[in-house]
């Protein structure tokens, strides 16, 4: 069985997430176990919950370079296409 949109929002609530607050949220997607639509449901029913006053705080791990700069590596400062090696919810 596959947890719904629903069921998120209803658990989210349960756990005390709050409209306009703040949540840093890291997840295991396989530990969660099955979403319908996957990591993308999980971003809405969390969206939902805080609302457009809350702020949604996720951990988007990338390669980085040592400073300073090298004029090869400035080129490669994280862009929004920079893969993240976080997890499936940090690329949404």
């Amino acid at each position: 069985m596959a947890f719904t949109k629903e069921q998120l929002v209803h658990d989210l609530h349960l756990a005390g997430v709050m409209p306009g607050g703040l949540l840093h949220i890291k997840v295991s997607m396989r530990s969660v176990g099955t979403i319908e639509g996957g990591a993308d449901t999980l971003l809405e029913a969390v969206l939902e919950v805080l609302g457009p006053e809350g702020t949604l705080v996720a951990d988007a791990f990338v390669n980085s370079y040592p400073l300073p700069l090298s004029k090869e590596n400035r080129k490669k400062v994280s862009t929004p296409a920079t893969p993240s090696y976080a997890g499936a919810l940090p690329m949404l």
